[in-house]
């Protein structure tokens, strides 16, 4: 996935034009679900892309929070609240 970057509103002056548009949005839609669409726990410890965010199951009660970073994957520990927030 590329990086995404602000979109600005083109100026469509003919059908061809708006489906351009259309598909071009479809394209950013699926870049994203692309990216954060792995089943929960399939994951390979080196795959990955900058700023990706996944969440770990440590054990029955805690989790880690990663984030890739240019310098490979760091981590951030989780538990489960007790009370409901």
């Amino acid at each position: 996935m590329s990086k995404l970057k602000l979109k600005k509103a083109p100026s469509l002056a003919s059908p061809e034009a708006i489906n351009d548009v259309v598909r071009r949005i479809y394209d950013d839609i699926n870049d994203i679900v692309n990216s954060v669409n792995n089943e929960f726990g399939d994951y390979d410890t080196q795959r990955g892309k900058i700023g990706n965010i996944r969440i770990k199951k440590v054990d029955n009660e805690s989790y880690r929070l990663e984030a890739k970073t240019s310098d490979g994957w760091a981590a951030v520990g989780l538990s489960i609240l007790e009370e409901k927030l």
